[in-house]
């Protein structure tokens, strides 16, 4: 009935849920949703189990991934060609890999924004910790599941806002997913997402302000505030609890706000005020019961449920906002998600959808072979006519092994291009450091023309120098000082080795000169090879 379905999971502190939803914006309908209680440690497991007896997919699940593994980072650059963005954020990913000591998956997509008062596209780049998703990926494998997407918690509950709609509204809207350690902010207008992102706060701050407030163990405070979100709090605690949830319920309206700053300064739309405030999570009921109402809040705030048919949800509809976010995610028309699925499974899916149509051929020819076989025993054909069928379905046979050879072409293609990338990056990795530099900390005084890259490779060893040339400004006499202190500030950069100045004759109030920046102390001697030069021309960085 339906042409898309997807099926999501996500584990929590105190237990796990997964949905599976069919449809598309706007028509979306769940086919069924599972919610487990159990620790952490158990949780997926229980779900994982759970599913199989509800028959629910296990193949082709999108996993949500929590803030603990999951990174979101904003990128303001100039305009630049898609190469060049690739391997800008490729480089901001290696950095924090090393700074952390740990690999990292990526994944970056452009933010819309035609309304922003900079000339400047904002990028949205995310990383996901290798070590913590591996696990969790492994354990589906090992009962025969398959990850096929692992999208940050951060998106999910953005795409449940998405979701309800098949058009977008003309309006500026904050949701909020309020978890139990951890919460995720969302800014979306008119359809197009503008800023997520993930903070340390949830419901486990009002447990430790009731601990504190009430003079009572953390035991029993989270039964507190159980029993307060179900509306059965004994009114010998009323008081004390509501006054605390109005602190509490402070404390998220200024992450509100703070992400509304935060979002106005990196869009650089000055006009930007939400219209209202969406609520989800396990948090949203209480946040909905007192006042989070500051400067900035908008006047409307109001439960995010997501409009959905099929079967019902347990228990409040907004806590399943985010699993749901992130089912529709997984089949968005727009592909508006950041894909964290680590580099090793990326692979495997990839294989998997490239070679998926040999297989069906394969099931194909062996069908009609046996089809065939069996026909003409029963028919008992002629000794012509079963050779006529060996010849024709030998032809069969011979296409499909020329379809094998062109496909391991093709694979041989990959592997060689793979090899050539992989050469490009030990001078692109470095060159993009350096524009990225470039276009951070050059003196006003010093005015670039051109930014020339050389690259020399003699018997596996390879060079690379930038050539930066352009005019030094010595209207005040400062010329040479300000060549010289340009050069030592890229002598003093982790990855550079040499850092030399040519100045020219002054001329009109300016010095010409060329200032040759290496990761190397020497280049490869030249005479024995000739240099592959490449060069790009002015300061689009």
């Amino acid at each position: 009935m339906f042409g898309k379905q997807s099926v999501a999971i996500v584990r929590g502190e105190t237990g796990a849920r997964a949905v599976w939803l069919r449809g598309s914006p706007g028509a979306f309908e769940v086919a069924k949703a599972i919610v487990v209680t159990a620790p952490p440690d158990e949780s997926l497991a229980a779900l994982l189990s759970h599913m199989r007896a509800a028959k629910i997919p296990l193949s082709g699940l999108v996993l949500g991934v929590p803030g603990s593994a999951a990174t979101l980072r904003y990128h303001r650059l100039p305009p630049v060609p898609d190469w060049r963005l690739k391997l800008i954020l490729k480089y901001e990913t290696e950095e924090m890999a090393e700074k952390s000591g740990e690999p990292l998956s990526s994944d970056y997509m452009p933010l819309e924004i035609p309304e922003s008062a900079g000339d400047d596209d904002v990028h949205l780049l995310g990383m996901g910790k290798e070590h913590e998703l591996l696990p969790i990926i492994s354990e589906v494998e090992s009962v025969g599941g398959q990850v096929r997407k692992a999208i940050p918690c951060a998106l999910g509950v953005v795409h449940a806002y998405f979701a309800g709609q098949k058009d977008a509204l003309d309006e500026t809207v904050v949701i909020a997913d309020i978890g139990e350690i951890e919460s995720h902010l969302g800014i979306v207008r008119e359809g197009r997402l503008l800023f997520a992102r993930t903070v340390s706060f949830g419901t486990g701050e009002l447990d430790d302000l009731l601990v504190r407030r009430l003079d009572i163990k953390m035991e029993e405070a989270r039964k507190v505030r159980a029993r307060a979100a179900i509306g059965k709090l004994p009114d010998e605690l009323s008081s004390g609890f509501d006054s605390t949830l109005r602190t509490w319920g402070g404390q998220l309206g200024q992450l509100v706000v703070s992400s509304v700053t935060f979002c106005r300064g990196q869009t650089k739309i000055p006009n930007l005020e939400p219209d209202r405030l969406l609520l989800a999570g396990p948090g949203a009921v209480l946040a909905l019961r007192t006042s989070i109402s500051t400067e900035g809040i908008p006047r409307t705030i109001e439960p995010l449920v997501p409009r959905l048919g099929g079967e019902a949800l347990a228990g409040n509809p907004e806590e399943w906002a985010p699993v749901v976010g992130l089912a529709a995610a997984g089949i968005d028309p727009r592909a508006r998600i950041l894909d964290l699925l680590p580099s090793t499974f990326r692979k495997k899916r990839e294989f998997r959808e490239r070679t998926r149509f040999l297989y069906a051929a394969a099931a194909i020819l062996v069908l009609a072979v046996v089809v065939e076989f069996v026909a003409g025993s029963v028919e008992h054909r002629s000794a012509k006519e079963v050779k006529g069928t060996v010849q024709k379905w030998q032809g069969n046979l011979n296409s499909w092994d020329q379809a094998e050879r062109t496909a391991k072409a093709a694979n041989q293609k990959f592997k060689e291009r793979q090899a050539r990338l992989k050469e490009e990056i030990l001078t692109g990795s470095f060159h993009a450091e350096i524009l990225d530099e470039v276009a951070r900390s050059i003196p006003d005084a010093i005015s670039l023309d051109r930014i020339d890259a050389v690259r020399t490779e003699i018997d596996g060893e390879v060079g690379i120098e930038l050539h930066l040339t352009g005019y030094s400004d010595n209207s005040e006499g400062q010329g040479i000082v300000h060549m010289e202190t340009m050069r030592d500030h890229f002598l003093g950069l982790s990855k550079v080795r040499r850092s030399e100045i040519e100045p020219g004759d002054l001329t009109e109030g300016s010095y010409p000169f060329k200032l040759v920046v290496s990761p190397d102390e020497e280049m490869p001697d030249a005479s024995k090879s000739k240099p592959r030069p490449r060069a790009g021309r002015g300061r689009g960085i």
